[in-house]
């Protein structure tokens, strides 16, 4: 079979498909699309134009005579290491179902014995079910048509394309209509320039100038909005930007998790772990539009059976085993139509005995919960989600780079467009498509623009109107953003002056020679957040930028213990705090009425109550927490310290609260104690060398508080899965022989030299804030940028 040539048309964005696709001729013609959300969309959007539109992965099956399934799995996966995961935690499941459902050609390469927990079995076996009623493909037709084009929205998707179309025996000619890594000379267009944004950041820079641009030129503010894909990433920075300008923010709560089978039984499973009504709140979920569209629909029963084999989920806890069971028993009886099947699997869901469950079941629960909550909109927010828009897009696919094209269609076509819409996520391709001025970017390269005005506002009305666009990119650099409006822009405080940041990895000059400022005030966190990483320090404590939570569950764990230990300490006697250290058991009731009273008199989520009784109530986490103290043999001095303006370094101040501080009965010493319910405590050399500096603060807090009083102790006490370790970290050489002679453990000595060492540490860390240096480290890990806030934003992120 000899083929021709094939124009390969590379685009950075479905918006850029739709100028491409208008250039084809459709009677002769086919696309061959990156993956199945894109083949999906083509068909949606061109349906009268290009008839025939196929996947690499349907090109390459009718070339080797190979199931399609099996080639999508091999010819679609982004990256081989991500099937090395186990996801097995909730970050990495949140991943998972990131890719699961806005990437599924992608995701379908992981396979169901990789997922652990029975959340996790749950969806994989659903999945196998929604599956059934999964578009079929279609083996492609390739001898009839003169013309075949590739539409490719990334280098690596232009590569895979062409290797695809050439092993199927085509010849290949690029016609370019989006930069690649190193654009061909003659493959870009005369004079045409296009910008990208790398971080959230820059868009919300882009949006403000725009305005700013807008505003100038005499258009209303109340005739602007702009549209962010996603509300989950956007909202919170935003909201400033809204709040400022009062121009409407409108974004998408990304519907794919939810417009999927799976997505209704994913959330009707958390809403009957969650809500006090589970059945009510099944209920409406079973009468949803996605659930009712698979009415009459005939099932494969072999195919569920097999899915819910007990050997294709690996090892799993005996509440999991057990759900896959009652699983495959309830498959053999199941109707054969969808739609009592979507019942059925609803009702099972409700009859789960969340007693029996364990606590990794909790854990990714609340996962999911804090993964679905990005979908739902927020209240009382700036940004909001528009139901027309919402409706206009259920069938198709939603993404940072499908929404532009269908957002101003449908604003458009419903008489509600604005004067001035600008679109983040798209590009200029599209512009012709649009009869509302949609502004997404056009550069200005002019290099003494900020010489010659001294602002955009000057700059902007001194223009010609074919210039009037922004950018931050051109050439080889359009990946990384310029800063040619850095200085521009006369931002007016006090919050745009906080957006408007110079590159974090740049270090500020230094602050003028003069007395030490005082108004520096810190705690252990921000110290430990800018030792840690400075970037962080920045965003969270100079912006003030809210970060995209990892784990919620271990946050409210968190916060339910520490209110649990200071409503039992605060409320015992002077005799009981003396009783703590020699005979803790008789303490139980109070104990168990603590944590009572805290779980039922307190608003806490249902799933957080369940999981926080779970551990202290049938782990025998009490008594072996009661144990530790009276181990330690010492009395409770004082519980949730709070202390302010303690003096640190070079001027700066420290505040913040000590969980606990215990008393040596004998000679009246003090040991300051930390709660710890994460995953792993702190390392002990990180507490001397200045990477963690929660108990040296402490420890000078309590010095300057109680003057008349030694520390001679420091530690953290770590309460996890049911066991209670209290680390010894710092002890006078006193101490370690008189007050810790029992313990075996290694301790740093406290110390004249540990506390000038700590003085050097914190001058230098004052020093380091005070002049501005936000830069990432260098050798800064993978692995602490994966459990980052702000790793969606930052420039810098180093990814696995």
């Amino acid at each position: 079979m000899v083929m021709g040539s094939v124009p390969v048309i590379a685009c950075d964005s479905h918006a850029a498909y739709v100028s491409a696709i208008q250039t084809v001729d459709g009677s002769s013609s086919i696309i061959v699309g990156p993956s199945m959300p894109v083949k999906r969309w083509v068909q949606t959007q061109f349906l009268d134009v290009i008839p025939v539109c196929y996947t690499a992965a349907e090109c390459m099956a009718a070339q080797a005579n190979m199931p399609e399934a099996l080639v999508g799995l091999r010819q679609t996966c982004p990256d081989p290491t991500v099937l090395q995961t186990t996801f097995s935690t909730p970050d990495s499941l949140m991943a998972l179902f990131y890719w699961w459902r806005r990437f599924p050609d992608r995701a379908a390469q992981i396979s169901p014995d990789r997922l652990t927990g029975s959340v996790a079995m749950v969806l994989a076996w659903l999945d196998a079910f929604e599956r059934q009623y999964s578009p079929q493909w279609v083996t492609p037709r390739i001898e009839g048509f003169v013309n075949a084009y590739i539409l490719a929205g990334s280098s690596w998707d232009y590569q895979r394309l062409v290797q695809v179309l050439g092993d199927v025996g085509y010849s290949v000619t690029i016609i370019q209509r989006r930069f690649l890594d190193e654009p061909t000379a003659g493959c870009v267009a005369n004079g045409a320039q296009y910008y990208r944004c790398q971080t959230i950041m820059d868009e919300v820079r882009l949006a403000m100038q725009t305005v700013v641009q807008q505003a100038a030129a005499g258009i209303a503010l109340s005739d602007m909005m702009i549209v962010v894909p996603a509300i989950r990433m956007y909202a919170p920075i935003f909201e400033q930007v809204s709040a400022e300008y009062q121009v409407p923010v409108c974004g998408l709560p990304d519907p794919p998790l939810q417009q999927t089978l799976v997505g209704q039984c994913v959330y009707a499973l958390l809403r009957s772990v969650q809500a006090a009504d589970p059945s009510a709140a099944i209920a409406t979920v079973a009468q949803s539009p996605v659930c009712a569209s698979y009415n009459g629909q005939p099932v494969d029963r072999g195919v569920l059976q097999q899915a819910a084999k007990l050997d294709r989920y690996g090892d799993l806890d005996g509440a999991a085993a057990g759900l896959i069971q009652d699983l495959q028993g309830w498959v053999s009886t199941i109707p054969d139509s969808a739609a009592d099947v979507v019942a059925g699997v609803l009702r099972w869901l409700s009859a789960l005995d969340i007693a029996t469950e364990s606590a990794p079941y909790y854990a990714m629960a609340a996962a999911l919960q804090s993964f679905l909550d990005g979908y739902i909109e927020l209240p009382d927010s700036g940004v909001h989600a528009r139901d027309d828009l919402l409706a206009y897009l259920s069938a198709g696919v939603v993404s940072r780079e499908t929404s532009g094209v269908p957002i101003v269609s449908v604003l458009e076509g419903t008489g509600s467009a604005p004067s001035v819409l600008l679109v983040l996520g798209c590009d200029q391709d599209a512009m012709p498509r649009f009869e509302t001025p949609t502004y997404l970017g056009r550069l200005i390269d002019a290099a003494d623009c900020v010489e010659q005005y001294r602002s955009a506002l000057a700059y902007y009305t001194a223009c010609p109107t074919s210039e009037r666009w922004f950018s931050y990119a051109v050439g080889k650099d359009q990946l990384a953003p310029s800063r040619l409006f850095d200085h521009a822009i006369e931002w007016l405080p006090p919050i745009i002056h906080g957006l408007n940041y110079p590159d974090p990895r740049v270090t500020r000059p230094k602050v003028p020679v003069g007395p030490p400022s005082v108004d520096l005030v810190l705690s252990a966190t921000t110290m430990n957040a800018y030792a840690k990483c400075p970037q962080l320090y920045y965003y969270r404590y100079v912006l003030r930028m809210p970060g995209v939570s990892v784990d919620r569950l271990g946050v409210l764990w968190g916060i339910i213990v520490h209110r649990v230990m200071h409503v039992f300490l605060a409320g015992l006697s002077m005799d009981e705090r003396q009783q703590l250290g020699t005979d803790a058991a008789r303490l139980r009731p109070a104990l168990v009425a603590a944590v009572e009273g805290v779980l039922s008199t307190e608003s806490w989520p249902l799933h957080g109550i369940r999981y926080a009784r779970h551990e202290w109530l049938t782990t025998g986490l009490i008594d072996v927490f009661l144990e530790s103290f009276e181990e330690m043999g010492l009395a409770l001095f004082q519980t949730e310290y709070a202390f302010d303006s303690v003096p640190l370094a070079s001027g700066a101040t420290v505040s913040g609260s000590i969980d606990c501080i215990l008393e040596d009965p004998d000679t009246g010493g003090l040991v300051v104690v930390d709660f710890k319910t994460g995953s792993k405590l702190p390392n002990k050399v990180d507490s001397v060398n200045g990477k963690n500096h929660q108990l040296s603060v402490y420890i000078r807090a309590a010095q300057v508080c109680f003057p008349n009083r030694s520390v001679i102790g420091a530690c953290f006490w770590h309460i996890k899965d049911g066991v209670v370790k209290p680390s010894i970290v710092l002890a006078e050489a006193g101490a370690k022989a008189r007050v810790f002679q029992s313990s075996s453990q290694r301790m740093q000595r406290l110390d004249a030299a540990y506390q000038a060492n700590q003085s050097s540490l914190w001058q230098a860390l004052v020093h380091a804030i005070r002049s501005e240096s936000y830069g990432a480290p260098v050798n800064i890990k993978a692995s602490v940028c994966s459990q980052c806030s702000y790793r969606l934003t930052c420039p810098e992120t180093r990814w696995q």
